[in-house]
């Protein structure tokens, strides 16, 4: 697949594989191991252990101070994210090489591609998506409110969908940029 390319060549050139080596003789598996941890003992000269890159460029935004929305913790919300990630790419692991393969949503591959906006974003993007969150500010910077107001827009946007229920993100996600600018 052309997006497993491209992220594997991102990976290779921001360290998260093994540097300078040949994006073709990297497995899917290497690649989504080097994307988060799958919950298994995986070992491979190509990826280190200890370094993830959702991890580096979507942690846990409430850690220091957990926050809640309708006796909600977006702490766990945030685990609740990470876990069906992790679930989904461990599914289509199982069975990409079988009869039935099962797809990985689109949405995930936005995240492996580090294009969901975050504060490792690009600042003209970051701004962007604070104005439209109504959260700016002069660091600009995603805040635990940020982080809020975006969990707040893809839960109402998630209880539209009526197949494939996915968690809410608490990052800016395409359907949150998206449903941000149509309720301007």
């Amino acid at each position: 697949m052309l997006v497993h390319d491209i992220i594997k060549i991102k990976y290779v050139n921001l360290g998260y594989l093994k540097k300078n080596y040949p994006y073709h003789l990297i497995s899917d598996e290497e690649m989504f191991n080097a994307f988060i941890d799958l919950g298994y003992d995986f070992k491979s000269s190509m990826v280190d252990p200890e370094v993830k890159f959702f991890d580096s460029y979507y942690p846990n935004p409430f850690v220091e101070q957990d926050v809640t929305y309708k006796d909600t913790s977006l702490s766990e919300e945030y685990a609740r994210l990470k876990a069906y990630i992790i679930s989904s790419i461990n599914e289509y692991l199982k069975y990409h090489d079988t009869d039935t393969p099962v797809a990985l949503p689109d949405w995930i591959y936005t995240y492996m591609l580090g294009e969901v906006i975050y504060n490792q974003s690009d600042y003209l993007d970051i701004q962007d998506c604070l104005t439209l969150l109504g959260c700016s500010n002069l660091n600009n910077e995603f805040t635990p409110e940020a982080c809020l107001n975006c969990y707040k827009t893809s839960l109402n946007y998630i209880s539209t969908l009526t197949s494939g229920i996915r968690p809410p993100t608490v990052f800016g996600e395409p359907h949150v940029i998206k449903n941000l600018r149509l309720e301007v």
